[in-house]
């Protein structure tokens, strides 16, 4: 057995030992800015979230690309069918997307990191060239 902790969306932030010789409580007044949840020692937050008090499977994110390039001319690619709304990450830059659909463009060639890290999916990351 052991702790997480979790934050108000459910992302669990922590995994630490359970010790039997202190109670729920006890965590609790110990970390009154965390929410915490007894668990099994195999826990995992890169595939696993809290809804609704209990341990839940991250699904797949099914977002696609319409291309896997882009023209370093200000042309767009689009990435659809990402949850909405959702923080999609360029480059460690945060966009808010909240139609489902991300329209990328770039003036600059290069690569370009993007990353979907979304509570309740499994984490997803392209890594998207202008040419």
């Amino acid at each position: 057995m052991a702790w997480i902790s979790y934050s108000e969306s459910g992302r669990i932030g922590g995994l630490y030992d359970y010790t039997p010789n202190v109670s729920f409580a006890e965590i609790s007044e110990m970390y009154p800015d965390e929410a915490f949840l007894q668990v099994d020692a195999d826990t995992n937050a890169a595939t696993q979230y809290v809804s609704e008090g209990e341990v839940a499977e991250r699904a797949a994110l099914t977002a696609t690309w319409n291309a896997e390039t882009v023209p370093a001319d200000g042309s767009e690619i689009v990435l659809s069918g990402l949850p909405a709304p959702c923080t999609v990450y360029i480059d460690e830059e945060a966009v808010i997307v909240d139609d489902g659909s991300l329209e990328f463009s770039a003036d600059t060639p290069g690569e370009y990191n993007v990353r979907v890290n979304e509570v309740a999916f499994l984490e997803e990351e392209w890594l998207i060239n202008a040419i």
